[in-house]
């Protein structure tokens, strides 16, 4: 957006200031479009993104207030302050005094105003983690997002977001490329190592689907996705650190990726029966394929979030569930075991946050 106001700006000046009748005049007009162009394709970007488009009523009537009262503040300040102090034939030095008097004033008015209609505000959020239901057959890992409401303690969603659940890296139940799945994951704690590395260590079952039910304690990466959801990296911790992904990372080696699709705490009821799929690639153009077949869009923004909207429903390979609707994530460096090499991995949760998607670069 900021290209393309710019290439206005430069048009609309070119063409009005060389007009003797508007002259230097246009170079307002030139900067006023400028930002008109970029606030109208921020808000479609916006708007495709965000679950929720943005209520511009709400976004802008309070900032709108402010202004208009710093510019009449501006306004009347130099007025009055020019007829106190300037005399009859003011000279520039206390013409500039009275501006920077008019500025200051106008300042502190939009300042004040700006917290008294809480045009902006802020909101202290407390996350809980934790762990729910049966040990060996549904357990999975949630958080709970909770707010202070002015009580002694912070309120807390009920259901919270899930975080993970069993699943497996494996296609099938023949398929050895990994000795382990990620089944009843819980017993969650979280730490941050000496490096800023934010970990999630806890409980998981190597099977969840072959009765062997010894478990291991493992540790996986986490993050906030745009809308302030913890996800958890879909792979054990190889010593990552979370950093700024760019585009071409995330189409590279083809853009293919497995991906599997937690759906419900029971691995035998979720997406694919737990197991995972392949074949998802996310293209260049913004467009994700599967089976040579368009189903969607991606977009990664802001560091390292993603957006994945898909649009034409996945069957799942064994039947039944299919997989669809809009995921906001996280895209984390991770090593991939199936894979044996590093790669990018995906992490997303659904609109209602009780979805959670993981995709894996097949490299």
């Amino acid at each position: 957006s900021m290209i393309i106001g710019g290439i206005v700006k430069i048009a609309v000046n070119w063409f009005l200031v060389a007009d003797p009748g508007i002259n230097i005049l246009g170079a307002p007009i030139g900067t006023l479009s400028c930002y008109a162009v970029m606030c109208v394709m921020d808000y479609i970007f916006l708007c495709r993104v965000m679950p929720d488009r943005p209520k511009l009523g709400r976004i802008l009537a309070r900032p709108v207030l402010s202004c208009a009262a710093m510019g009449l503040t501006a306004w009347a300040v130099y007025g009055l302050s020019l007829r106190f102090i300037g005399g009859v034939e003011p000279g520039r030095l206390i013409m500039a005094l009275c501006m920077c008097l008019a500025i200051g004033a106008a300042v502190i008015v939009y300042l004040v105003l700006t917290v008294l209609t809480r045009a902006v505000t802020y909101e202290d959020r407390y996350y809980l983690m934790g762990s729910a239901d049966s040990l060996s057959a549904t357990y999975n890992m949630r958080s709970f997002v909770g707010t202070d409401e002015g009580t002694d303690a912070p309120v807390f969603s009920q259901q919270g977001t899930r975080v993970s659940g069993s699943f497996s890296w494996r296609q099938s139940a023949g398929d050895t490329r990994i000795g382990f799945d990620f089944g009843y994951p819980g017993h969650n704690d979280m730490l941050t190592t000496s490096g800023g590395v934010d970990l999630i260590v806890y409980h998981d079952r190597i099977s969840f689907d072959s009765g062997n039910l010894n478990h291991y304690l493992f540790a996986s990466m986490y993050a906030f996705d745009s809308l302030g959801r913890l996800v958890i990296s879909p792979n054990r911790y190889a010593g990552e650190t979370l950093r700024t992904v760019s585009p071409s990372e995330v189409w590279s080696a083809g853009g293919e990726y497995s991906f599997a699709y937690v759906t419900d705490n029971s691995y035998a009821s979720s997406y694919n029966s737990g197991y995972a799929m392949q074949g998802l690639r996310l293209l260049s153009d913004g467009n994700m394929y599967y089976g040579g077949l368009y189903v969607g869009e991606w977009v990664l923004y802001g560091e390292n979030w993603v957006y994945l909207n898909i649009s034409v429903p996945i069957a799942a390979a064994g039947g039944g569930q299919t997989l669809s609707g809009e995921f906001y994530g996280v895209a984390f460096p991770a090593y991939i075991e199936a894979e044996g090499a590093g790669g990018l991995s995906l992490s997303l949760l659904s609109e209602n946050g009780q979805n959670a998607l993981y995709l894996n670069m097949v490299v």
